[in-house]
């Protein structure tokens, strides 16, 4: 399997998806759980943390796997 991550330049997002954070790699790779009209909340389990970033400011970079 392989990870292919590519920079976040859209304001489209999805419960589900997974992001790695640009400024927190400690957090380890994040899931978006819920999304509303101004904010994206991300859960990243490896560190047991969430939060809720602006739509507007958000610097992550979503990531997807490959077969």
């Amino acid at each position: 399997m392989t990870i292919s991550i590519a920079s976040l330049h859209s304001t489209e997002f999805a419960v589900g998806q997974r992001y790695l954070s640009d400024t927190e790699s400690e957090l380890g790779l994040g899931v978006v759980i819920d999304v509303d009209d101004r904010c994206v909340h991300i859960l990243f389990p490896q560190s047991e943390e969430t939060r809720v970033y602006a739509k507007k400011t958000l610097r992550h970079y979503r990531a997807w796997y490959l077969k």
